[in-house]
C-alpha cells in the first residue's frame, strides 16, 4: 500500500509557499501579455486556415442546442470525439465579428493569456515565483502553444486546458480551505473541459493524488466528478457508439513497436535532437534525477500524471501519428512546463552539497537560460517551418471565398490534400455567402481524380453551367495558374478502360449509426464519395478510407456512398451508390464498373468544355 503521508511530508516545502499579492499578480499579468504579444502578435495577420471552413458552416448551420444536446447533429461535427465547445467558439465568433479572422485570433490569444494565467495560479499553491514564471515561459515558448495560437481550429485544445487547470485550482481551495461553491464550481468547468475536448477526461486521477488534504477528503470531494464522468461517458456512447475515443478504424491497425518508437520520440518532438534541444533535454534529465535523488518527487502524482497524458496519445500514434509537436501534444507540453518548474525549484541547503550551495543561484540561473532558450528556438523553427503551410492554407480560402465561380474553377492535385481543401473550401464558401445574405454559390473546387469529375459532371448537369465561359485554374508554387483540363479528363477515362473489368466486392453494415465496411480485393487504394442532405442542400464530400473499418455516420442525413476503386498499376473501378437507411442493414454486393454510364458522363464533361483550353 503507497504511504501518502510519506510523500505528503515530503512535499511539504511546496504546500507551505505565501499566496501570491497583488503586485505579483499585476507583475505576472504584464509579463503574460508581452510576452504572449511578442511570440504569437502575428496570429493577428492569420487568414481562416485548415478545418475553418467545416466548422463556420457547422457553426451556421446549427445552433448551440443541437451541437450540445442532440447526439445526432454533435456526431454529425465529429465521428470520433464529442468537441461541441468547439462549435461554440466559432459561433460566438461568427455573431459577434462576422466573418473578420482577425477578431477570431484575438479571442484564441485571450484564451492563450488566460490559460498562461491560470497555469500560473494552479503552480504558485506549492511553488516559489522563480519556479512558476519559468513554467508560465515555457508554456509561452512551447511549439505545441504555438501551433494552437495559428489555428483556430485548435481553440477547444486551449479552451479545455483553462477549464481543467482553474478546476484544479478550485479543487485544491477547497480541500484546503472548505467553501462548497469552489468544488461546484471546479466539478463545472471539469464538465465544461470534456466538452472541449475528451484528453481532459482522464484528468479525473489527478484530483486522488493531488498535494492537498488527505487521501479522504480527496475522495470524498471526487464523487461529483466521478458521477460526471459516468453521465459523460453513457453521453459519448450515445452520440459515438463507442465508450472509448480514437481514430483509429480497426483493431488490425494496431502496431506497439511503431507506438514505442513514436512514443521514444516525444521529447526530441518538443525540443530538438540536435543543439540547443538536445541539451535542454540532457539538463532537464539530469536535474529530474537531482531532485529523485533528494526524494522531492511526490511518486503518486508523477505516476498518475503520466497515465493522464500519455493514455490519451496512445491511439494517436496508430492514426494519424504523432509526428511534429503540434495539438496532440499540447497536454504533454503543458505537463512538461510544469515538471521543469517543479525540478528546478529553489534547493534548500539539506539537498544539496556545499559547492553546488554557494553557486545554486548562478548555475541554475544558466540552466534555466538554456531551457528557456531552446523552447524559444524550437518556437522560431516552427514559425519558419509552417509558413508554407499557412501561406497555401490561406490561398485556398482566399479563392474560395473570393472568386467568381460562373468566370473561374480549381483544379487541385489529390496527392496534394487536394479532396481535404475542396470540402473545407466549398463549406466556407457557403458559410461567408450566408453570413452576407446572399444565395449560396456552388464552388467550383475540385481534384484531377475521376471521382471527383464526375461530381463536377453532377454539378454542372444541375445546375446547367456553361463551362465553355469557365476558366480552370491550378495552385502552384503559391499561384493560381490556368490549366487545360481536358488531358485530366482523358487520363481519367483511360484509367476506367483499364479497370472496366474489374470485379470488385463491397460489404456494408450500419447499426446504431454507425458503419462497418469491408472492401475487396486489398491492397489498393480505395475512397469514398458521399452525399448527405443537409438543410437545404446536399453536402458532398470525398475521402480516403482504409478497405476495412467502422466509423459513426449520421443516417438522417440520409447518406449515399459510392467507392472507388485505384490499383497501383493505375487502373479505376467504380460502384454504383449505395443508400445507408435507418435500422440494422447489412448490404454485400460484387460487381464491375458500369462503364458505359461512367465514361459517357466524363465524354459529356469533355464535350461541353469546348474550345475553352489553356496552355
Amino acid at each position: 500500500m503507497i504511504n501518502f503521508t510519506q510523500y505528503k511530508s515530503e512535499f511539504a516545502p511546496f504546500i507551505s509557499k505565501p499566496v501570491p499579492d497583488r503586485i505579483e499578480w499585476l507583475f505576472i499579468i504584464c509579463f503574460t501579455v508581452l510576452l504572449t504579444s511578442l511570440l504569437h502578435a502575428n496570429a493577428f495577420e492569420g487568414y481562416w486556415r485548415s478545418d475553418d471552413g467545416f466548422h463556420l458552416m457547422f457553426a451556421t448551420e446549427y445552433s448551440p442546442w443541437q451541437y450540445f444536446f442532440d447526439p445526432i447533429i454533435t456526431r454529425t461535427q465529429s465521428g470520433a470525439n464529442v468537441t461541441p465547445w468547439n462549435a461554440l467558439f466559432y459561433d460566438m465568433n461568427l455573431s459577434i465579428f462576422g466573418f473578420n479572422p482577425g477578431n477570431f485570433y484575438a479571442h484564441l490569444l485571450l484564451i492563450t493569456m488566460g490559460t498562461a494565467l491560470s497555469l500560473f495560479a494552479l503552480l504558485r499553491l506549492w511553488l516559489p515565483l522563480p519556479s512558476v514564471i519559468l513554467g508560465v515561459t515555457l508554456f509561452l515558448t512551447g511549439r505545441p502553444t504555438y501551433h494552437l495560437t495559428q489555428k483556430l481550429m485548435n481553440n477547444h485544445y486551449l479552451t479545455g486546458m483553462l477549464f481543467s487547470l482553474l478546476s484544479l485550482y478550485l479543487f485544491t481551495h477547497y480541500v484546503r480551505y472548505g467553501k462548497h461553491f469552489k468544488l461546484a464550481l471546479a466539478v463545472i468547468l471539469y464538465a465544461l473541459a470534456m466538452t472541449c475536448k475528451e484528453v481532459y477526461v482522464p484528468l479525473l486521477g489527478l484530483f486522488l493524488v493531488l498535494p492537498a488534504g488527505n487521501f479522504k477528503q480527496r475522495l470524498l470531494a471526487m464523487l461529483p466528478f466521478v458521477l460526471i464522468v459516468i453521465g459523460y461517458a453513457f453521453w459519448r456512447h450515445k452520440v459515438l457508439g463507442s465508450w472509448v475515443g480514437g481514430y483509429v478504424t480497426s483493431s488490425s491497425d494496431i502496431d506497439f513497436i511503431n507506438t514505442l518508437k513514436q512514443l521514444s520520440n516525444l521529447a526530441f518532438l518538443l525540443f530538438d535532437q540536435y543543439n540547443w534541444g538536445l541539451v535542454a533535454i540532457i539538463i532537464i534529465a539530469i536535474m529530474s534525477l537531482v531532485t529523485a535523488f533528494n526524494r522531492l518527487i511526490n511518486l503518486p502524482l508523477l505516476i498518475v500524471s503520466l497515465i493522464v497524458v500519455v493514455v490519451p496519445l496512445l491511439p494517436l500514434t496508430v492514426y494519424p501519428g504523432i509526428n511534429y509537436a503540434d495539438r496532440y501534444l499540447f497536454t504533454l507540453w503543458t505537463a512538461v512546463c510544469i515538471w521543469v518548474a517543479i525540478v528546478f525549484k529553489p534547493a534548500t541547503q539539506n539537498t544539496i552539497s556545499s559547492y553546488f550551495s554557494r553557486n545554486s543561484t548562478v548555475i541554475r540561473s544558466l540552466l534555466v537560460l538554456i531551457v528557456a532558450t531552446a523552447s524559444f528556438k524550437g518556437l522560431q523553427d516552427e514559425k519558419r517551418h509552417k509558413q508554407g503551410d499557412f501561406q497555401k492554407s490561406e490561398a485556398m480560402y482566399h479563392f474560395a471565398l473570393e472568386s467568381d465561380f460562373s468566370q473561374k474553377a480549381l483544379i487541385l492535385d489529390a496527392n496534394e490534400d487536394g479532396n481535404y481543401w475542396v470540402f473545407v473550401g466549398t463549406e466556407a464558401r457557403r458559410a461567408y455567402d450566408i453570413s452576407k445574405l446572399q444565395t449560396p454559390a456552388t464552388a467550383l473546387i475540385f481534384i484531377n481524380k475521376i471521382n471527383s469529375l464526375l461530381l463536377l459532371e453532377e454539378i454542372v448537369e444541375a445546375e446547367q453551367i456553361d463551362l465553355a465561359d469557365i476558366q480552370f485554374l491550378q495552385y502552384q508554387n503559391g499561384n493560381f495558374k490556368p490549366i487545360d483540363i481536358s488531358p485530366v479528363i482523358n487520363d481519367a477515362l483511360a484509367s476506367i478502360n483499364e479497370g472496366k473489368d474489374q470485379i470488385l466486392q463491397i460489404t456494408l453494415s450500419q447499426e446504431q449509426g454507425v458503419l462497418r465496411w469491408l472492401f475487396e480485393p486489398k491492397g489498393i487504394h480505395y475512397s469514398a464519395t458521399l452525399w448527405r442532405e443537409k438543410p437545404g442542400r446536399i453536402q458532398r464530400s470525398i475521402v480516403d478510407i482504409p478497405y476495412q473499418g467502422a466509423f459513426p455516420i449520421n443516417v438522417d442525413d440520409k447518406p449515399q456512398i459510392q467507392l472507388t476503386a485505384t490499383s497501383p498499376g493505375n487502373w479505376v473501378a467504380n460502384t454504383p451508390k449505395f443508400k445507408i437507411e435507418s435500422g440494422s442493414q447489412k448490404l454485400v454486393w460484387q460487381g464491375k464498373t458500369n462503364f458505359n454510364l461512367v465514361s459517357g458522363r466524363l465524354e459529356s464533361l469533355l464535350s461541353r468544355l469546348g474550345n475553352n483550353a489553356y496552355p
